[in-house]
């Protein structure tokens, strides 16, 4: 999606580092409210605000990176492309790892 903007693939690693890094800080930010609301609908609320604030993130550094906010209209979508890809490809990849953690924790500690 973003072949034309000269960079070379280390620089994609990097700079998603980065984007991923201030993220799980975020994340780790907003743990000791997870901790907190534990077993209630706030932990909801929670999580639609890390996704958005994920989404809105995401978007405004590959905006920022790549387009240096030119504001041109294709790039917006090109972006927006991106972060739902992005999205997507990490929720697919992530469930089933967590089926397989969640299945050694029973077999360990019941439920």
């Amino acid at each position: 999606m973003f072949r034309k903007r000269n960079f070379f693939y280390g620089e994609h690693l990097i700079g998603n580092a980065y984007m991923v890094g201030e993220i799980s800080l975020y994340q780790l930010i907003m743990f000791p409210l997870y901790v907190i609301f534990n077993h209630t609908a706030v932990v909801d609320v929670l999580n639609t605000v890390y996704l958005f604030f994920m989404a809105g993130f995401g978007f405004f550094t590959y905006y920022d990176w790549f387009y240096k906010r030119k504001g041109e209209p294709v790039d917006i979508i090109i972006c927006i492309a991106a972060v739902v890809i992005n999205i997507a490809l990490a929720a697919v990849s992530a469930e089933p790892l967590m089926i397989l953690i969640y299945q050694i924790k029973t077999t360990i500690f019941g439920e």
